[in-house]
């Protein structure tokens, strides 16, 4: 009895430990949605990650920083304006090397029409 207890405790802070110790970035929403392909399509993205320890984080967007951050605390949020017309890359650097990364799509309401149309009397 005492060796199942004993085990379960173990399996237990094996389990909590890990789960501090992930890296991880998350963007919601990650879609944007514009009316028609070449409009820029605007969204309000709120970003959270986590990192294994408290160091220099920084966040870029298509290879361009946006913040970067030196915090005591491994996990944060920030709020991202976004304005594009086509998908990009947010991605989550820890001293100079990219540990996590979340694709943030840009579609479209309606598609380019191909084909125009013309109107004539005679």
């Amino acid at each position: 009895m005492y060796f199942k207890r004993l085990a379960c405790l173990g399996l237990l802070l094996s389990c909590s430990h890990t789960s501090s110790a992930e890296t991880w970035l998350r963007a919601t929403p990650n879609q944007c949605v514009s009316l028609e392909p070449g409009r820029i399509c605007y969204a309000t993205i709120h970003v959270q990650w986590q990192v294994a320890a408290a160091t220099k984080v920084c966040l870029m967007l298509d290879q361009q920083p946006l913040q970067c951050f030196d915090s005591s605390y491994p996990s944060t949020s920030y709020r991202l304006e976004f304005a594009a017309s086509q998908s990009q890359l947010l991605q989550l650097q820890v001293d100079g090397k990219v540990v996590a990364q979340q694709p943030l799509q840009v579609s479209y309401v309606q598609k380019a029409n191909k084909i125009k149309r013309r109107w004539r009397l005679f």
